[in-house]
């Protein structure tokens, strides 16, 4: 697995895949009645309830939607698809290690509902792993996870977030062993690569950024959203708008493509760090 150092800009072909979850079941077959997938079903079925809540508090974010989740979960599919033909065998992902970062995937942004909106960008995407985490433990019943599963997904989660240098590299669930520092690599990876102008709209940047319009509505509510949009925030959808990054499973290339060269650079640093961390454990 390598990156494009030369930053080519690349296009999404925009379609999403028939067969989201293809790695456990790769045959396209129905599942539902396998047990050991129902918390995949319900992971899918509350975060899609669960997400659209997140713009409410989080406006000034781009957006952590379910169709983000959605790519970031096809985003893991190429990976594991580059990992199955990567060097060794020993890269293989086993179907309890795939289903755990499908899991992941679905339910990594929802701490975005709980967070009040705030200024502070950077301190809200600190700690939106973190409020998410909060949520799967307590609704662990409802949501059919055990104690073992809801830890390991809860690690990968916070990953995304706060780094994996720490975590171990493996564990036991189920007497089976799960290389969690790999899944924590491969949905930070996943999850970095869905830089794309879907998260982000030129005319809602336009809006917020509409000096005319605040004051307008300012002088008929009475309300101040004077920079809604924060210095900060407007590096994240400037980033989205303008720049591209995608996973080419046939060349086991991730190609990066940006306006700038310091965000090129910036970006390519983190996807060969989770890049590495895919390959390595």
């Amino acid at each position: 697995m390598k990156s494009d150092t030369e930053c080519k800009a690349v296009g999404k072909n925009g379609t999403a895949a028939l067969d989201p979850y293809r790695h456990i079941v790769p045959d396209g077959h129905i599942f539902w009645s396998k047990k050991e997938f129902y918390p995949l079903l319900i992971a899918e079925k509350s975060a899609r309830r669960i997400l659209p809540y997140s713009l409410v508090n989080n406006g000034n974010f781009t957006l952590h939607d379910a169709k983000h989740s959605e790519r970031v979960i096809e985003n893991v599919n190429k990976i594991i698809d580059i990992l199955n033909t990567e060097l060794s065998e020993r890269n293989r992902l086993s179907e309890q290690e795939v289903l755990l970062l499908y899991i992941s995937a679905w339910y990594h942004d929802i701490g975005m509902v709980v967070l009040p909106r705030s200024k502070e960008i950077n301190d809200n995407n600190y700690r939106h792993g973190d409020a998410s985490c909060a949520i799967i433990r307590r609704k662990r019943k409802e949501f059919s996870l055990k104690t073992v599963q809801t830890e390991a997904i809860c690690t990968i989660i916070r990953s995304h977030n706060h780094g994996f240098e720490e975590v171990p590299e493996k564990i036991r669930i189920s007497g089976k062993i799960v290389r969690l520092k790999k899944l924590c690599a491969v949905l930070s990876l996943a999850d970095v690569c869905d830089i794309c102008h879907e998260r982000a709209s030129t005319i809602v940047q336009g809006i917020l950024e509409d000096e005319d319009l605040r004051t307008e509505i300012k002088n008929m509510s009475g309300a101040d959203i004077a920079d809604i949009l924060d210095e900060e925030s407007k590096k994240h959808w400037i980033a989205n708008i303008n720049s591209e990054i995608e996973i080419i499973p046939d060349r086991n290339t991730i190609y990066v493509g940006y306006l700038d060269e310091d965000t090129c650079e910036r970006a390519l640093s983190y996807v060969r760090k989770y890049a590495q961390g895919c390959l390595d454990g």
